[in-house]
């Protein structure tokens, strides 16, 4: 399951770790130097390895969140090497929680599981999120300047999600 990049990164922050420290102005910085960092991988690395080994530098970071997880297509080109696309489904986190029953309908038609009993669906949609942010660790929005940025740095690595897995991934729009 997906989530817009930028999303992810802003939720994960505010998720993970100490809240006391975190501020939109904190993640600002955060997020200019995990992308500077980023970069300078790239700049002597291909984009895998920067993807898959940048462990050093995260440790820099105390287990915050940085920009290159969210580099989806290059994860999912290693499960589609060793795996055929038909035995992977790939999901939209903002089409589920918009409609969960037609996202479930379709994980119960990939797994070939039959319908789910209609009496069954008021309890899957109505199942309690378990690790939702709580309204003590929010901050607020992201600063307009950090969404900007991170649209900048993920706008090619999005094309290319959109390339391999279709236009509702396209979280460039």
């Amino acid at each position: 399951m997906l989530r817009n990049p930028i999303d992810r990164s802003w939720s994960a922050y505010q998720y993970f770790g100490l809240t006391s420290q975190k501020s939109q102005e904190d993640f600002h910085r955060l997020t200019v130097r995990s992308i500077s960092d980023f970069q300078q991988c790239l700049s002597q690395n291909e984009l895998r390895h920067c993807v898959y080994h940048s462990h050093n530098v995260r440790d820099r970071y105390k287990g915050i969140p940085n920009v290159w997880p969210n580099i989806y297509h290059v994860h999912l080109q290693e499960y589609f090497r060793v795996f055929p696309r038909k035995q992977i489904l790939v999901l939209n986190i903002e089409s589920y929680s918009k409609d969960i029953r037609a996202a479930m309908e379709k994980v119960y038609a990939f797994l070939e599981l039959g319908k789910l009993p209609e009496a069954m669906w008021e309890t899957v949609a109505t199942t309690t999120k378990r690790n939702e942010l709580s309204s003590s660790r929010r901050i607020g929005n992201m600063w307009n300047k950090t969404r900007e940025l991170l649209q900048d740095f993920y706008a090619p690595y999005n094309k290319e999600l959109v390339r391999l897995l279709g236009s509702e991934f396209d979280f460039n729009k």
